[in-house]
């Protein structure tokens, strides 16, 4: 009876051990087919991708100051590539590092088989004459042109060569400047003036002084000013506005003390105290 127990035992774990032998086997059939098929949809995919999905067309849209096929050289992208596999962050890296004028690019797949490089280009808002800090305390006289960002996106040895590349720029006489060097943003010795001055470039030019703006003073924050000029860059229009205080409505009022005056009117017109503000032609302008 026992012997019977013993061989009955052992009949039950040895059928234990072959129904875990059939299961792994089965396990192992089941994982081979997964990656036999994960296998051959990789191998359709990567076929599909050479069939279809070549990139036949690469355009660049928004550039003005850099040529077309020298983007797309720094990009890396060319015609044959496979859509799927073009690295976004990495054309994006290798634009904005090598080219300080553009401010953003997109990467546009369009698919099947097309690629779009969008470039977001800054441009000069103003420029004011300075010392190349590089050079040390007896530096040449430069010009920086700026961008709204307050980025210096280029150093001009002359104002005709700065005038040339950007015409019609903002003249800006500058409150102090602790650092400027071409491709970064300006350093005040005052981190207060930061923003200021694009923002008040801004209202002058939405006001109906914007079209003849040429020139802004802003040397003193308590003494700011501006001129605004004829269309045939005579017999300017002073505008005083005194210190940084409600600069917007200032300037609302000088535009009702010229219409009040009449758009021939040259001279000086000053909201230093919008309680008594005046006008006097013939201004010392410049």
């Amino acid at each position: 009876m026992d012997e019977w127990k013993r061989e009955e035992l052992l009949n039950e774990e040895l059928k234990q051990q072959l129904e875990k032998k059939v299961k792994r086997r089965g396990r192992m059939i089941v994982l081979t087919c997964v990656l036999c098929a994960l296998i051959v949809l990789s191998l359709l995919f990567l076929l599909c991708c050479q069939l279809f999905f070549k990139v036949k067309e690469v355009k660049v849209e928004g550039n003005t100051v850099y040529d077309s096929a020298e983007l797309l050289e720094k990009a890396g992208v060319k015609k044959g590539d496979v859509l799927f596999f073009i690295n976004s962050g990495k054309i994006r890296s290798n634009i904005l590092e090598n080219y300080r004028l553009i401010e953003d690019i997109t990467v546009e797949k369009d698919y099947p088989d097309g690629v779009i490089l969008k470039v977001q280009e800054e441009r000069p808002l103003f420029f004011y004459e300075t010392g190349d800090y590089a050079l040390g305390e007896n530096s040449r006289t430069v010009f920086a042109a700026v961008a709204e960002s307050e980025k210096i996106l280029g150093i001009y040895e002359s104002r005709a060569a700065l005038e040339q590349a950007y015409p019609g720029l903002i003249e800006v006489k500058m409150p102090e400047v602790r650092y400027a060097v071409a491709g970064n943003r300006i350093q005040y010795a005052d981190e207060g003036d930061e923003g200021y001055i694009p923002e008040l470039i801004r209202l002058i030019k939405a006001s109906v002084f914007g079209e003849g703006f040429k020139v802004l003073d802003a040397g003193s924050w308590f003494n700011l000013g501006f001129w605004s000029y004829k269309a045939d860059g005579t017999d300017p229009v002073e505008v005083r506005l005194g210190n940084k205080k409600n600069q917007s409505e200032k300037i609302a009022l000088a535009e009702s003390i010229l219409d009040k005056l009449g758009k021939d009117f040259s001279g000086l017109i000053c909201v230093e105290d919008v309680k008594k503000a005046y006008a006097r032609p013939g201004s010392e302008a410049k």
